[in-house]
């Protein structure tokens, strides 16, 4: 089955649908399950229930909710485009229209998603994890996933059957064409999706385009669930569609909205220059950051972009140089031509000729490049002028790389050290990312500080490590990034900060934010945008006050966390600083092993189910209790499915209890 939209990554635009006929025996049952995994059960006491199996009632069969391989895995599909993923009523939608090959008449009533279990209720019989029955009368109310519809209670008791029901549920929201199997979307802002990732960035524009063939990508290896059609890009008209969405004036979009571009390679669009031009004319405050190899970055686009001059205050080219020598850059990245090599290193400097802003970012592969370059490398951009620092990401690998890609976590430690050992001699700002291996504690030390930035003519130094802003004590990094973003968006003039210096004395700051009020580079880049401030993230302690409101809303007994084996320490030092509000009862925290990526990938947002149910089956095996599981929002698409696109729902059938996506106010845990 082919389900094609026309905007894959925007969730609440589907221009339209196509279902391609089929059996309808194979897909009731696909459409059922579709149904059931994505709404949610609970009984009076709002204790959740989990179905794992169902059977129709005129038949024999019980049918599993465990995942399934998503036909798109299959390499031969690649050549459609699957995008249900981000989309989940999409998927059922195109079950419902190769099940249904006849019109359905409307009805003045609305029908709501209750309606559709309570039909479903009806012709199907619900079991749980051990393939007991669930009686219907014990179901008190549900809540869907990706409907905004409040959760209600069901009665068992509708008129219709499923499919008439279904059928009228969606031809509210959808132009149904029957004959030719269908669906347009009538009005955009029906759909609104809960169990899902923020979308805070725009990056609709490319994919699947880059010829880079970088030695260290992922993302190259094909290891994505989504596939999508070889140099594919979306088309003008659509992008119009999709920026019509993000109108701030009308108030719908996300109150912290960046136009990004972050897909693959963005310059490589055809039109990417009105692509610039169009967001610009709809946000001309806005920074719009994009993440590019610069290989196309040539003095006739940079031209073009430095005579608007809307967008040569706003867009920020977030360059991946990697190197500054054309044969080593041509070692990391071999798919590209000798020409874009050239390109990419000379972009740096037509940038900071044209004040155009950039940054840029290294991979310290200095098992393909010697440290030698990477130090030059980083001499050479500092040469100039980068926006906010020069990144450079300490080298990971998956089991699908070469295996002399794998660096230890000591040689990953020494890198770093080597790294960060030349922030005195270099004037730009230097910050290591993954860096959390190399780090201890929950402290907030200042990496960084911008040059000329509000904290750094407040006097701020980095080395710095802060105690208190505001009067809120610090327990984080974390907390340091949130506490400092909710005072620019008070718009307070101005905001103290007791530092703890490197000689053991303390001292207070007064950062004036005014500095930097009408700087686009706000919104995303948290401390560091705002006033200078280069601070890692580490736990957000508001993820735990989230746990225990589950906890009692839920009763929850033996609640676990699953996540990723770099965070784990700063987890179980956060743990012991917990306040009363954020004491989850019981509550066991489980680093997971990363064997889909394997490698020395270890972070959560790379996790998938397959292998976190890896890890609850040791604990089953065990013996330890466990009533569910909170995991890492980061490692989900907005749809709720994971890299390998099994739903968050399919585990939870799978494992037989409750499993919570929770995202922590910086976007991962």
């Amino acid at each position: 089955m082919a389900t094609l939209i026309s905007d894959p990554n925007f969730v609440s635009y589907i221009d339209e649908i196509h279902a391609q006929p089929q059996k309808n025996v194979k897909y009731h049952n696909k459409l059922i399950s579709s149904i059931l995994r994505l709404t949610q059960f609970f009984d009076n006491s709002n204790n959740i229930i989990v179905p794992s199996y169902f059977r129709v009632k005129n038949s024999s069969s019980i049918i599993p909710l465990s995942p399934e391989i998503p036909s798109h895995y299959n390499a031969a599909t690649q050549a459609e485009i699957l995008f249900s993923q981000d989309v989940p009523i999409v998927s059922v939608l195109s079950d419902f229209l190769c099940v249904n090959d006849k019109e359905i008449s409307k009805s003045n009533q609305k029908v709501t998603w209750n309606n559709v279990i309570n039909a479903l209720l009806n012709e199907v019989i619900l079991y749980n994890v051990d393939k007991k029955i669930i009686k219907p009368q014990s179901i008190a109310n549900i809540k869907s996933c990706f409907i905004n519809e409040k959760e209600t209670s069901t009665n068992n008791n509708n008129q219709y059957d499923l499919s008439h029901t279904l059928g009228q549920y969606f031809q509210q929201y959808f132009s149904i064409d029957f004959a030719h199997k269908t669906a347009k979307l009538n009005n955009r802002e029906y759909l609104k999706i809960n169990a899902s990732t923020a979308q805070r960035a725009i990056t609709p524009f490319v994919f699947n385009n880059c010829k880079q063939g970088c030695r260290f990508c992922y993302v190259d290896r094909g290891l994505s669930a989504i596939k999508y059609p070889h140099n594919w890009c979306r088309k003008l008209e659509d992008i119009d569609k999709i920026l019509e969405d993000y109108d701030m004036k009308e108030g719908k979009s996300h109150p912290i909205l960046r136009f990004a571009m972050m897909d693959w390679e963005p310059t490589e669009h055809p039109q990417f220059f009105e692509i610039l031009q169009k967001i610009a004319h709809i946000a001309p405050t806005q920074q719009i950051p994009i993440v590019t190899h610069g290989g196309a970055l040539t003095q006739e686009l940079l031209s073009k972009i430095a005579d608007d001059e809307i967008l040569k205050k706003n867009v920020l080219f977030q360059v991946s140089l990697n190197s500054a020598n054309v044969f080593y850059r041509h070692k990391l990245m071999p798919g590209a031509k000798l020409k874009e090599h050239q390109t990419a290193i000379k972009s740096i400097e037509l940038m900071d000729k044209m004040k155009i802003n950039f940054d840029v970012s290294i991979v310290a592969a200095t098992n393909i490049i010697p440290m030698s370059d990477i130090i030059e490398t980083i001499k050479y951009v500092d040469n100039f002028t980068p926006h906010s620092y020069i990144r450079v990401a300490l080298p990971t690998a998956t089991k699908h790389h070469n295996p002399k890609l794998l660096r230890t976590k000591e040689e990953l430690c020494e890198i770093d050290n080597i790294i960060t050992s030349l922030r005195p001699e270099i004037k730009a700002p230097i910050i290591t990312t993954v860096a959390l291996e190399n780090r201890s504690g929950l402290n907030a030390i200042i990496e960084e500080v911008i040059p000329n930035s509000a904290a750094d003519f407040a006097g701020i130094q980095s080395g710095d490590e802060i105690i208190n802003i505001d009067g809120h004590k610090i327990r984080s990094r974390t907390e340091a990034n949130l506490v400092l973003s909710r005072a620019w968006y008070q718009k307070k003039q101005t905001i103290a900060v007791d530092i703890k210096k490197n000689n053991g004395t303390f001292q207070t700051y007064n950062i004036s934010q005014m500095l930097e009020r009408n700087n686009p580079r706000m919104a995303g880049e948290r401390a560091v945008g705002l006033f200078g401030m280069l601070i890692h993230d580490d736990v957000d302690f508001g993820i735990f006050e989230k746990i225990a409101e589950l906890q009692n809303k839920h009763n929850l007994k033996y609640p676990h966390i699953f996540t990723g084996k770099v965070i784990e320490p700063f987890f179980e030092d956060a743990i012991s600083k917990l306040e009363n509000n954020e004491k989850v009862t019981n509550l066991q925290l489980n680093a997971v092993e990363n064997k889909y990526f394997g490698g020395n990938v270890s972070i959560a947002g790379l996790l998938t189910f397959g292998d976190l149910y890896d890890r609850f089956n040791e604990l089953k095996a065990q013996k330890q209790k466990m009533d569910s599981i909170f995991i890492s929002q980061s490692m989900l698409s907005r749809g709720g499915f994971d890299l390998k696109g099994i739903h968050i729902n399919e585990f939870m059938a799978q494992c037989g209890i409750p499993i919570f996506a929770i995202k922590a106010r910086t976007g991962s845990i």
